[in-house]
């Protein structure tokens, strides 16, 4: 094998031109008939003693394709190992190229040209020993009220009233039968559905104001528009609705009162005894909160201190996984991005390759940090960090756990995260950290 030529295509390719040796392919290919010998099964022959030139005359085409094929990424692999060039991506190689390649060099040297994507030689910006502000978290009083007013409307009871109309708050037992252009639309129609804590929003929808003023058995017709954000909202046809409702049963809401009584129901012997339960509980929060932000900023600002072109394969590796989660997230909660406008989608599209490209980016310092200051992930690091994750999913034997991520080909991917996340750890205890106020909003 021989390097001709290295041309530098953009900051993130490389062409590399190569030369491979009629006696790489014919190591290649001897040891390929071996293999072949020992497995091979012919009519009038025992397993393992079909004789070469019968194994020769059936499968060389085949064994020559896969010789000259473990020749070539042999010598790919060298090549870019000698000339340290940090290979990212499939390489690119040209179908006819092989195809020639496999019929000359059983006479004479080939010689091929192979695009590929590399991770440029950068260096990190200073990451360690700075000094880096992180924004303290304060607890709030209103931040205690909120969490307590969540607890007692967890806590609420309803009681079914007659005597009145409907009032803001109320939760209503419905039926409703809604018509667009004559036809009906099944996911507005429905009977005894519940409507719940009527027009509580800040902006209540048109649909919900309708019910309010209403009495128990009343029956009622009114129109409204879909919103443009209704997963129902039609482009061509009309989003004019006619709804037809009956008000089968009106609740009214009731929060238990915040004295000691409630607190001892939350085993608590007084209402400031709680209190200060829940002021501990948001103090212990905002620790992690901290510890995240200390995180976040200092690999902040080591990526926006750092000059390095990311190769587009990383970007859209990222891009595409990330596309993924969303459409997942999406359908969990029964939503989609055809609701969106075409300059939402642009948007959110421009957003998500931003973050994916950021995502490489960090990937490729942080990694470039672990190989300056020499971390590793051991043996033991990688069992305990496993094993956690197996208990978080609810697997009880470990080796069996581990057994099966190796049979998936996952384990270099799970040590790389683990050696990530040691990097920024080391980062963390390697920087010094200024507390400061929260900026006013």
């Amino acid at each position: 094998m021989k390097v001709i030529n290295i041309e530098d295509v953009s900051k993130t390719k490389r062409k590399l031109t190569l030369e491979i040796e009629p006696e790489d392919m014919q190591t290649e290919r001897e040891e390929a008939y071996q293999e072949l010998g020992k497995q091979a099964v012919l009519p009038g022959f025992r397993p393992g003693h079909v004789p070469r030139q019968m194994l020769e005359w059936r499968f060389d085409k085949d064994v020559r394709k896969e010789a000259f094929g473990e020749a070539l990424q042999k010598a790919f692999e060298k090549a870019t190992e000698d000339n340290k060039l940090h290979v990212v991506g499939r390489p690119d190689i040209d179908d006819e190229q092989i195809e020639k390649g496999q019929e000359e060099i059983v006479d004479s040297p080939v010689s091929l040209d192979i695009t590929f994507e590399v991770v440029p030689e950068f260096e990190p910006a200073d990451y360690k020993d700075q000094t880096i502000e992180v924004e303290e978290y304060e607890v709030q009083e209103s931040d205690v009220d909120r969490i307590i007013q969540s607890t007692r409307e967890r806590s609420a009871f309803y009681n079914t009233v007659d005597d009145r109309k409907t009032q803001k708050g109320d939760y209503l037992v419905v039926d409703v039968k809604a018509t667009r252009d004559g036809e009906d639309v099944p996911g507005l129609s429905a009977k005894e559905t519940m409507l719940s804590g009527l027009c509580e929003d800040e902006e209540p929808s048109d649909f919900e104001k309708a019910f309010l003023d209403r009495e128990k058995g009343e029956e009622f017709e009114f129109d409204f528009t879909l919103p443009e954000d209704h997963p129902l909202v039609s482009e061509e046809g009309s989003n004019e609705i006619h709804v037809r409702a009956k008000v089968r049963q009106i609740n009214q809401r009731t929060l238990p009162a915040l004295d000691d009584e409630f607190a001892k129901d939350l085993g608590f012997d007084t209402v400031e005894a709680y209190r200060e339960k829940v002021r501990e509980d948001i103090e212990h929060y905002g620790k992690h909160v901290i510890e995240d932000r200390k995180r976040s900023k200092l690999i902040e600002q080591i990526l926006d201190k750092t000059e390095v072109f990311v190769p587009a394969v990383l970007t859209q590796t990222n891009y595409i996984q990330m596309k993924w989660s969303r459409d997942m997230e999406n359908r969990r909660y029964g939503r989609s991005d055809d609701s969106l406008s075409a300059e939402e989608k642009s948007a959110l599209e421009s957003e998500t390759m931003f973050e994916a490209e950021q995502a490489a980016k960090q990937r490729l310092v942080l990694t470039r940090i672990a190989e300056e200051e020499k971390l590793e992930v051991s043996d033991d690091e990688y069992f305990q960090a496993m094993a956690a994750r197996a208990a978080e999913r609810g697997e009880t034997n470990v080796d069996k756990y581990l057994a099966q991520i190796d049979r998936d080909g996952l384990e270099e991917r799970y040590k790389e995260s683990i050696l990530l996340d040691k990097t920024v750890d080391w980062l963390v205890e390697h920087n010094e950290f200024k507390m400061v106020k929260p900026k006013k909003k």
